[in-house]
């Protein structure tokens, strides 16, 4: 399978980390997005009824019509409350992340982790996309199969009369269609054309697999029937699964 230029993939090794410490700040992180989500509630209700008091008294007098005052007290209120909610909520963030990580290169080891993995991910997605878009007829089915056996199913090639595409058989169940054309997101009445096919079978299941994607009322109606649709971006995600 063409690559181009290779990136190497980042491992925690290469940052000084390890499972233990990854899990460790995964965890300590995990549990403080779970704190500041039941908080919030209170920081923005707190705020709120903080500043309605500060609104009414500051308002009090200078408005006449209590409907009025009573809709700028509030429409008031709820601005600030909103701002020094988030101002709390940022405040108590960096808090949390100065006591726990401040006197430790662990945090900043893993965030250099992240941020390579991510460009990683990047580089992977892209050169899949130009390399699987690149592949001609034949070619493209041949790494279909290709991918799927390295995944360890087992598929095998049949004849198809119907001219469906190139129809391989995955397993003793599920029936793999690959567009060998992809020029446009294939469309509903060929994904019945294929549909059809599937019942004339003995399997009980399909995967059509396109690179330009379906459209929209395929995919509302494929979730009725046993049928999978694959796009470039499933087999991507396939391929990366190699990866790790």
């Amino acid at each position: 399978m063409g690559w181009g230029e290779r990136m190497k993939k980042p491992r925690p090794l290469d940052f000084d980390l390890n499972g233990r410490l990854i899990g460790e700040i995964e965890s300590k992180s995990r549990a403080f997005r779970e704190k500041i989500s039941r908080m919030n509630g209170k920081i923005y209700f707190g705020s709120f009824v903080l500043s309605l008091l500060i609104a009414g008294f500051v308002l009090h007098g200078v408005i006449d019509s209590l409907p009025l005052y009573a809709g700028v007290v509030i429409a008031v209120a709820l601005l600030v409350s909103i701002g020094c909610g988030q101002f709390f909520k940022i405040m108590y963030t960096h808090r949390f992340y100065r006591s726990h990580f401040q006197h430790s290169e662990d945090i900043q080891n893993y965030k250099a982790f992240l941020a390579a993995q991510k460009k990683y991910d990047q580089w992977f997605t892209r050169t899949q996309f130009k390399f699987w878009m690149g592949l001609k007829g034949f070619d493209f089915n041949r790494e279909v199969v290709n991918l799927l056996r390295r995944l360890g199913y087992k598929v095998r090639r049949i004849e198809s009369q119907d001219r469906i595409g190139y129809v391989v058989v995955m397993g003793s169940d599920t029936l793999i269609m690959c567009e060998e054309l992809s020029g446009a997101p294939l469309s509903h009445n060929e994904l019945l054309k294929r549909y059809k096919h599937l019942q004339f079978t003995d399997y009980k299941k399909a995967i059509i697999i396109n690179r330009k994607g379906f459209t929209r009322e395929c995919y509302r109606s494929a979730r009725m029937k046993p049928i999978e649709l694959w796009d470039i971006n499933r087999l991507i995600e396939l391929q990366k699964k190699l990866e790790t």
